[in-house]
């Protein structure tokens, strides 16, 4: 486990444990629910929600020694967490040993407070410690917020392509950086 400070609280990251996967499930669809709601049809986003943050798909990742997922706590309670997972090279992004950042969630009472970034930096740290040499993410489009915020850890575009979430498509930006030793 590692402490940090934040403003005036103290964040604790550790990986995840199968006894966390109730608790992720909840914040994940919580967290997509809270910032997709408005761009998305409701039977997308429910069937979208049912499929990628059921307590099963949690355990999954949890077991996958591939996957890092490590959750934040402050003053014990989950508030945070983060998934990264090994891909095959993507032809428009450098670097032969690539990790996509696929998750990065924070519930909104705790955002702008530096639990992401410290976040970020055990996830990049983990990437490194395991060789990866680039790590890349998809964002949506109109995530503002999100762009300038993975901007200013240095990652930069790449490239954009359709994402599907049921019957609906929306762009995302492929953003992607470079993991130095």
């Amino acid at each position: 486990m590692k402490a940090m400070p934040v403003h005036d609280n103290t964040i604790s990251i550790r990986p995840a444990e199968e006894s966390d996967a109730e608790v992720l499930a909840d914040l994940g669809a919580r967290t997509f629910h809270d910032t997709y709601s408005s761009i998305l049809p409701a039977n997308d986003l429910d069937d979208y929600l049912r499929e990628a943050f059921s307590v099963e798909q949690m355990l999954r990742d949890i077991a996958d020694p591939q996957v890092l997922l490590f959750l934040g706590s402050v003053s014990g309670a989950v508030c945070s967490y983060i998934k990264l997972e090994p891909t095959p090279a993507r032809e428009n992004i450098p670097g032969a040993r690539q990790i996509e950042l696929l998750r990065l969630y924070i519930l909104p009472e705790w955002k702008g407070m530096g639990i992401g970034s410290a976040l970020m930096d055990v996830g990049l740290d983990a990437a490194r410690d395991k060789s990866y040499n680039t790590c890349w993410l998809k964002v949506w489009q109109g995530n503002q917020r999100a762009i300038e915020f993975y901007k200013n850890r240095g990652f930069s575009q790449a490239g954009s392509e359709p994402y599907p979430v049921g019957n609906t498509s929306r762009n995302v930006i492929l953003m992607a950086c470079t993991l130095k030793p």
